[in-house]
């Protein structure tokens, strides 16, 4: 069976499960969501909602940066646990592996409807139904592609939702994961007045004081070794110190790897005692995911990352490793 012949065949399953569902259904986003998951989400919730007349609930218990408040209605997420009794469909978005789930792990493992809907290389499946197409940027244009398909009439808000999705993880369209479909993509959404310019400033203008000090912090605290790899160490103390969750962070890894000269980058932080979340970004033909899987992770060719359990000296010891070794074996195909 060809792709294009079987993605219709799922998105004509998706689309029978939501209609053929009861009334109730939640969306699960990863820990720590982006700005991808948040548009996914929330996208999601209008078709659900407006073009099914579904009860929509989207949960998570995490907190979100100051450019995901600007986009989203933060106070639609439930932060509560929730009884699989009451829920008739259970759809993840832009979650790689079920534990990126956080508490709500059991809660899909366990219901009899879930749909799986992303955009990273599929090492875990866990959905009933799974929707996963590593070929776009972003999990937005996976559901752009599935609302299609659904003849779901696109309002400005749908269209706004899945065009931050798509920016954000595209990096504006400069990351390696930018294709053409990102750009026609991009086109259709346009077209239908997703609102650029809101986004722009919520992603791309928004330097407030607090971005300002998480980004004097990384440039005095970065190290580089052999002009090659970068990385930064985040601790639990220098949040406090600076007055910032652990989001505020998020795209310290890119920062560093476009660094001239920088061929694999990672931030390292500190999530509690001996739990730290590896970050890492590439450049093109340095393809990092697979090294970020022996660390017990994933995600894409040069954007992945891991979570490790160990003292913060081994944690650094341990990705320098593996960003080393992502460059011995890339330029050995030279």
């Amino acid at each position: 069976m060809n792709k294009n012949k079987q993605y219709k065949n799922l998105f004509r399953e998706i689309k029978k499960a939501i209609v053929m569902s009861g009334n109730n259904v939640a969306i699960l986003m990863h820990i720590n969501p982006d700005i991808d998951c948040l548009g996914s989400a929330f996208a999601l919730k209008e078709v659900l909602e407006g073009q099914f007349n579904k009860t929509v609930t989207i949960f998570n218990t995490d907190t979100y940066t100051n450019s995901s408040k600007k986009i989203f209605d933060i106070s639609k997420i439930k932060k509560s646990k929730f009884n699989n009794k009451d829920i008739d469909l259970l759809i993840s978005v832009d979650v790689s592996t079920r534990q990126r789930l956080g508490i709500y792990q059991e809660n899909y493992e366990q219901h009899p409807n879930t749909i799986k809907i992303d955009h990273h290389l599929n090492i875990d499946s866990f959905g009933k139904i799974e929707l996963v197409n590593s070929n776009y940027s972003s999990c937005s244009e996976v559901l752009l592609e599935l609302f299609k398909f659904m003849k779901v009439k696109f309002t400005e808000k749908i269209a706004t939702y899945l065009y931050a999705g798509l920016s954000a993880d595209s990096g504006s369209f400069k990351n390696a994961n930018t294709n053409y479909q990102s750009f026609e993509h991009a086109l259709f959404l346009t077209k239908l007045n997703a609102d650029r310019d809101f986004i722009n400033d919520c992603i791309y203008r928004a330097e407030d004081m607090e971005y300002i000090k998480v980004t004097k912090f990384l440039y005095n605290h970065f190290e580089i070794i052999d002009g090659q790899i970068a990385y930064v160490v985040v601790t639990l103390k220098d949040l406090e110190n600076l007055g910032v969750d652990r989001q505020a962070c998020d795209g310290f890894s890119s920062k560093l790897n476009s660094i001239d000269g920088i061929k694999v980058a990672c931030s390292i932080m500190e999530v509690k005692e001996k739990e730290y979340k590896i970050s890492f970004r590439s450049r093109n033909d340095y393809e990092i995911s697979h090294f970020a899987e022996i660390l017990g992770g994933g995600g894409h060719l040069n954007a992945a990352g891991a979570t490790v359990y160990c003292s913060k000296n081994l944690a650094k010891q341990k990705a320098i490793t593996v960003m080393k070794e992502c460059i011995i074996e890339t330029e050995a195909q030279f």
